[in-house]
């Protein structure tokens, strides 16, 4: 049965769509990536910061960047999918056999290699 925003499974309040957003993008492991490889060249151990504090202030300006990106790509692609709902389910197949053919491509070079 589909939630409320039309979603299959999706919680049907926003406070409870955006926990469970918060609660998935925590368990990611690429944010872990962008803190223990990404974050530190960034940092200078010299600064009169500490570099904890530096680490904390970039990824805050990270996750702060990645939320306006987000919203606005979710409130646009909501806007124009909804107009549009043959669109909608062509992207869908389109995408999806994109990751088909990936697949295939990593299965081919993973035997080739």
């Amino acid at each position: 049965m589909a939630g409320r925003g039309g979603v299959r499974g999706a919680p049907g309040t926003r406070s409870a769509r955006f926990g469970h957003a918060v609660r998935v993008s925590g368990l990611n492991p690429k944010e872990l990536l962008i803190f223990v490889a990404l974050l530190p060249p960034f940092t200078d151990p010299a600064a009169d910061w500490p570099v904890a504090a530096q680490i904390a202030v970039l990824g805050l300006a990270f996750a702060l960047t990645c939320a306006v990106f987000h919203t606005g790509m979710g409130l646009l692609a909501r806007t124009v999918l909804r107009a549009r709902p043959a669109g909608a389910r062509g992207l869908g197949r389109v995408s999806g056999a994109a990751m088909v053919v990936i697949g295939g491509m990593l299965v081919v070079e993973r035997l080739a290699g």
